[in-house]
């Protein structure tokens, strides 16, 4: 693996949805995705959290996010995105 895509996997598990190649490596925006399941009730919960990394790395074949910032808000994940480079 030489590049992102949409779609790839990080290492930590976040889906890219878009990406941009800077000097120091990507700036990647992804949806970070987390799968529980209650004991309890065996209900599964499954969330998508935002996430703008501004340091990414291809190493070993994956993708490593090394600095980012997690948002609550899509919206507010895209404009940071789009004012980074």
């Amino acid at each position: 693996m030489n590049t992102i895509r949409r779609g790839d996997r990080t290492k930590n598990g976040a889906i890219v949805i878009d990406m941009k190649r800077d000097n120091l490596g990507w700036v990647v925006l992804c949806l970070w995705v987390e799968d529980t399941q209650n004991p309890e009730t065996g209900v599964r919960v499954r969330t998508f959290d935002p996430y703008v990394t501004w340091l990414a790395r291809i190493t070993d074949d994956q993708i490593v996010c090394e600095a980012g910032h997690y948002y609550d808000i899509l919206q507010d994940a895209v404009l940071d995105f789009d004012s980074r480079l």
